[in-house]
C-alpha cells in the first residue's frame, strides 16, 4: 500500500508542476496580475473620475504618470507596484491636477480639500488628520493604506487562482485521461510499474524540494517573475516530456477493458475530478507528502546533523515549479555489474547507510571500520562471500545476496 502511495503521490506531483505552468502561462498572455492590480488601485480610489474636468480619469492619469508608466512591459499592464512608487505617483497627480500651493505631501491637505465628496476624500482626510501636518507621516499612512489594499487584493487573486487551477487540472486530466482509479488499479496489479516509479519517487526525493509557490496562486502583489513568454512555453514542454517518461497508463484511446456505460464514464469523470483536486494542492505539497513516504518506507535520506538537505530553498523563482525527473537505470544482473561499477537498482533505491552498516557487520567487517559506503573493502568481502557461498564473486549486491547476508538460514 505504501509503494502505491508513493506512486499515486509523484504523479500527483508531476501533474500538479504541469498545471502550475501552464497556469502561469494563461497568467502571462491574460494579464491576470495587472489586471486584478488595476482592478484594486480601482477600489482605492473608490470611483474617482476626472480632475478639474480633465478627460483622463484619476486612474489613467495616475497609471501614465512616469512612476508608473516605467514598471510597464511594453504595453502590458504593470504586476507590481511598490507602496512608494504608488504614493508618489498618486499624490503629485493630485497636487498637480488641483495646482495646490505646496507640493506633494505637504500639498496634500489642499488637494484632498478640492476632492468631491465620496469615499475617497474621506478616507484621505482621514489619513490627513492622523499626520497631523507631518509631511513624511502622512507619506507612511498613504502607503500603509496602500498595503492594505494590496493585501485584500491578494485574498481576491488567490480565490480566483483557485478556481483557475482546478478548471485548468480538470481540463489536463480529461485530455490526458489521467483517472486516478484507473492508475491506482494499474499500480495494485502492476508490480513492474509500482517498482519503476518507486524509484523513481526516491531519487526525486533526494533533489531540491519544488518552489514553495506555484504560479496560479501567486498574489498579484508580488514581483513579476523574470521570464518571458518563451521561457514559459518551454517549462510547460518540459514539464509535459517528464510526466510522458514516466510511462504511465493514461492517455487515449481508453483500455478495451473498460466499457463504454454510463457508470463506467462516470467513475472516469470522477477519477479526473480527484486528479485535478490533487493537482491543486500544488507540487511542493506532494513532494512534502513523497518525503514522508519514502521516509515511512525506510529508504528516504537521512538528515545531516546541519539539517536536511531538502531544506535548502528552492533557487527556482516563485513563479515557476519544476520537478526534474531522472530516469532510474534498469536493475542489471549482477554478473554483469563490475565491482567498481555503479550499483546496481536495488543498491541505490533500497540501501541506506544503516543498511549497508549492517551488511558490512554481517560479512566480519570490525565496528570501527563500518562505513555505511560499499567502499573497495566491502566489495573485496563482498566477494570472499560470494565464493564461499557458491555465488559468482561479482562483488555487487542485488536482493537475494543481502537477504542472504542479513537472514543466513539456519
Amino acid at each position: 500500500m505504501i509503494d502505491t502511495a508513493i506512486a499515486l503521490a509523484l504523479i500527483f506531483m508531476m501533474l500538479a508542476a504541469l498545471v502550475s505552468g501552464i497556469g502561469e502561462l494563461l497568467a502571462m498572455i491574460l494579464q491576470l496580475r495587472g489586471k486584478t492590480l488595476l482592478r484594486g488601485i480601482e477600489s482605492l480610489l473608490s470611483g474617482a473620475t476626472a480632475l478639474n474636468n480633465n478627460d483622463l480619469s484619476l486612474k489613467d492619469r495616475i497609471y501614465a504618470h512616469p512612476m508608473i508608466d516605467t514598471l510597464r512591459d511594453g504595453k502590458r499592464l504593470p504586476s507590481y507596484i511598490p507602496s512608494a512608487s504608488f504614493a508618489l505617483a498618486f499624490v503629485d497627480t493630485l497636487t498637480q491636477g488641483y495646482k495646490t500651493a505646496a507640493p506633494l505631501f505637504a500639498g496634500l491637505p489642499e488637494a484632498v480639500s478640492k476632492l468631491p465628496d465620496g469615499n475617497l476624500r474621506q478616507a484621505l482626510t482621514v489619513l490627513v488628520a492622523q499626520a497631523n501636518g507631518d509631511a513624511a507621516k502622512l507619506q507612511t499612512l498613504l502607503e500603509g493604506h496602500f498595503d492594505k489594499i494590496m493585501e485584500r487584493v491578494s485574498g481576491w487573486y488567490k480565490r480566483k487562482s483557485q478556481l483557475y487551477v482546478f478548471l485548468i487540472a480538470l481540463v489536463v486530466a480529461g485530455a490526458l485521461n489521467i483517472d486516478t482509479f484507473a492508475i491506482s488499479r494499474q499500480l495494485v496489479h502492476d508490480t513492474e510499474l509500482r517498482n519503476r516509479l518507486v524509484a523513481q519517487a526516491e531519487l526525486v526525493v533526494k533533489q531540491a524540494p519544488p518552489a514553495p509557490a506555484t504560479a496560479a496562486a501567486a498574489a498579484p502583489a508580488a514581483p513579476p517573475a523574470n521570464a518571458d513568454l518563451q521561457k514559459e512555453v518551454a517549462q510547460v514542454k518540459e514539464q509535459l516530456k517528464q510526466l510522458n517518461e514516466l510511462r504511465l497508463p493514461i492517455g487515449w484511446p481508453r483500455a478495451a477493458a473498460d466499457a463504454d456505460s454510463a457508470a463506467a464514464w462516470g467513475l472516469t469523470l470522477a477519477g479526473w475530478i480527484i486528479s485535478a483536486l490533487a493537482a491543486t494542492l500544488g507540487a511542493p505539497f506532494w513532494f512534502d507528502a513523497l518525503s514522508k513516504l519514502v521516509s515511512l518506507r525506510g529508504s528516504g535520506a537521512k538528515p545531516e546533523s546541519g539539517g536536511s538537505a531538502g531544506a535548502t530553498p528552492a533557487t527556482a523563482p516563485p513563479s515557476q515549479t519544476t520537478v526534474v525527473v531522472q530516469n532510474p537505470a534498469p536493475a542489471a544482473p549482477p554478473e554483469a555489474t563490475q565491482a567498481s561499477g555503479p550499483l546496481n537498482d536495488f543498491e541505490s533505491t533500497r540501501l541506506d547507510e544503516i543498511d549497508i552498516e549492517n551488511i558490512q557487520r554481517a560479512l566480519g567487517m570490525p565496528d570501527t571500520q563500518l562505513s555505511g559506503v560499499l567502499d573497495a573493502n566491502t566489495r573485496a568481502m563482498l566477494r570472499t562471500w560470494q565464493q564461499n557461498n557458491g555465488r559468482s564473486p561479482s562483488g555487487t549486491l542485488d536482493e537475494p545476496t543481502v537477504l542472504a547476508i542479513l537472514h543466513p538460514a539456519n
